[in-house]
């Protein structure tokens, strides 16, 4: 059986796996937006 300490660090590192990816998709959608932006203004 795990310690609750081994259990608590391994919740910890997955909330950070959870954020790092969380964050990483929403950088995606907002670069994905703003290249679909910039797509659809014809430059002149």
């Amino acid at each position: 059986m795990t310690s609750e300490k081994e259990l608590d660090e391994a919740g910890e590192m997955t909330k950070k796996v959870f954020v790092v990816l969380f964050a990483g998709c929403v950088l995606f959608m907002i670069a994905a937006v703003l290249i679909g932006i910039f797509e659809f203004i014809p430059r002149n």
